[in-house]
């Protein structure tokens, strides 16, 4: 009699430690991603594939033993040891470059006035294996598009665009555990109105934050302080205040110091 597999199919977080025995392959599909991960005794085999684009399922699916092989054009790498371990580590992350998200409809912000945005970017999954969670591939689960910000062709720097759209209500932003939430505070101190048509998040500098099955990024504070277009930004500690238990899962892949800050102010912004 034939055994079934076992597998997991959920919509919860999928973030967690999975094991893979020797001369297995086991099988992950996050969304539009899936990954095929084969242990031997000396060795670790990757293969991923996406399915079409506009795939916006959030299942997770875990398979100890894979149902079906990959693809043919799958992409595939290999990863030796001295010895494996069946430990097998998934971690969500932030993108590696910057992310560029726009407002529904254009914002004017009055003289004066503050507003808060709610935006969503997209995840990436991180393999790791061993005791020491030693880091294997870091796959994002969507491909994005690349895109310039900058004041000119000379002054900026190559980010994903983001599909999302900014909300101003955090009711109108859809669960989902593909994405992780940033809630952007704007404030305007120039004596005219400001325009908001695009903002940046600057994704390698921030940490992910688990509450209630959500992924949060610190808050962001992005001020206009005069009619000459200068901004200050600031990365807060922690997302804000209506996320209540948030628990750290991840750091930033890079650290900004003063000197990355105060160089990319003008940067985070942009509007007339």
């Amino acid at each position: 009699m034939k055994q079934p597999i076992p597998s997991q199919r959920s919509l919860e977080p999928w973030w967690r430690i999975v094991s893979v025995p020797e001369n297995r392959t086991a099988s992950i599909q996050i969304g539009p991603l899936q990954v095929w991960i084969a242990r031997t005794r000396l060795e670790w085999n990757i293969t991923r594939h996406r399915s079409s684009e506009e795939e916006e399922d959030a299942t997770f699916v875990y398979h100890e033993v894979a149902p079906n092989e990959p693809p043919d054009g799958a992409e595939r790498q290999r990863f030796p040891f001295r010895e494996t371990s069946p430990q097998l580590h998934l971690k969500p992350a932030l993108a590696d470059l910057p992310l560029v998200v726009r407002p529904e409809v254009e914002l004017f912000l009055p003289s004066g006035k503050e507003a808060r945005l709610f935006v969503t970017t997209p995840l990436w999954l991180m393999l790791a294996v061993g005791p020491k969670a030693i880091p294997l591939a870091d796959i994002p689960l969507r491909r994005s598009s690349e895109t310039w910000f900058g004041s000119s062709t000379r002054e900026g720097e190559v980010c994903y665009a983001s599909r999302s759209r900014a909300k101003l209500f955090l009711s109108e932003v859809q669960s989902t555990n593909l994405r992780a939430i940033t809630a952007v505070h704007v404030r305007n101190r120039a004596s005219g109105s400001f325009a908001i048509n695009r903002i940046k998040v600057p994704a390698p500098q921030l940490s992910l934050h688990e509450a209630d099955g959500r992924l949060w990024t610190e808050t962001l504070s992005i001020a206009r302080t005069d009619d000459d277009g200068t901004v200050t930004f600031e990365i807060g500690s922690a997302p804000p205040p209506e996320v209540r238990q948030a628990r750290r899962i991840g750091g930033p892949r890079k650290l900004a110091d003063r000197r990355d800050l105060l160089q990319s102010m003008g940067a985070f912004l942009r509007g007339h």
